[in-house]
């Protein structure tokens, strides 16, 4: 396994909501050598050069933003795996199988490629989970389409159907 930019060979995670949503297991996603068909030679190979025109130092460290910020999974017309896609600009697409464990660690999902892409073609693909948009318990931001806490007399405001003009 090649090493993840935190220094273990995980890189992130199917979770067990992905995997349910997939009817699949949870696993651990992690990034083998590979050939020219598959894994980190092949990522380099292809996309070694757009993954580091994107900003970043190496394949390792595209995998695990992908990895650690998966905001959808699908599972893509006759194929074993499953795509993990982390939506910022530019779609940052990774492609995944589930494979065997041969040691105490058990299965895990492979990466078999990795690359940006500005339109994710998914002719034919289906949509298996996606992140919900969630508060920041930092900010105490709450998503737009949020509905206020109801308000003395029982009433419920919502604030995208308040006037958008000044109180004066």
């Amino acid at each position: 396994f090649i090493a993840a930019p935190d220094g273990s060979t995980d890189f992130g995670e199917i979770t067990s909501d992905m995997a349910k949503a997939a009817g699949r297991q949870a696993g651990k996603i992690r990034l083998q050598q590979g050939n020219e068909s598959w894994g980190l030679q092949h990522i380099e190979q292809r996309h070694g050069a757009e993954i580091r025109d994107a900003g970043f130092a190496d394949v390792p460290a595209f995998v695990a933003d992908i990895a650690q910020h998966i905001d959808q999974v699908w599972k893509p017309a006759a194929t074993r795996q499953l795509v993990a896609l982390h939506k910022v600009g530019n779609n940052r697409m990774m492609f995944v199988e589930l494979q065997p464990g041969k040691d105490e660690a058990g299965d895990f999902y492979t990466v078999n490629t990795a690359f940006t892409s500005r339109k994710a073609e998914k002719k034919g693909w289906k949509l298996l989970w996606e992140a919900r948009a969630q508060a920041s318990g930092e900010s105490g931001n709450r998503p737009s389409f949020a509905v206020s806490p109801p308000v003395a007399g029982g009433e419920v405001t919502n604030p995208s159907s308040q006037s958008s003009e000044p109180s004066i």
